[in-house]
């Protein structure tokens, strides 16, 4: 934060190189961050727009990769979608959230979620034999 004209504050942020100010509404989120979201809140604004087109999205998310190849192909929106999923699965244990926070129709669909955490729970105990023997 930065001390402007008349002691106003303002945010400076910094992006490939160049220096500009900060949007408000970017501004806006850091301060929302911890509260709960609405559905009409949006994870990915733009200066111009409430909100990012998808392509933007993935635009940046490849900017944020670095344009390694091996990250490109490895990661993508629908692979952090994905991971975000399993995460609060992981933590939560709560299928239904899980649904309701990636937007799907039925827990049938979510339940790709909990298959992964079962393989997981497999190569632990496999683990345990292997360690053991």
């Amino acid at each position: 934060m930065v001390k402007g004209e008349r002691g106003v504050s303002k945010y400076i942020g910094f992006y490939r190189g160049k220096t500009q100010k900060t949007p408000k509404r970017i501004y806006r989120l850091e301060k929302m961050a911890g509260e709960p979201a609405n559905s009409e809140d949006y994870l990915f604004v733009s200066g111009r727009s409430p909100k990012m087109s998808l392509s933007a999205i993935q635009k940046r998310f490849k900017c944020w990769v670095g344009g390694y190849k091996p990250f490109e192909i490895l990661y993508s929106i629908h692979s952090a979608r994905h991971t975000y999923g399993t995460m609060l699965y992981r933590n939560t244990k709560d299928l239904r959230m899980v649904q309701k926070q990636l937007g799907h129709s039925s827990c049938q669909v979510t339940e790709v979620y909990a298959d992964v955490l079962r393989e997981d729970t497999a190569k632990a105990v496999n683990g345990l034999y292997e360690n053991n023997v």
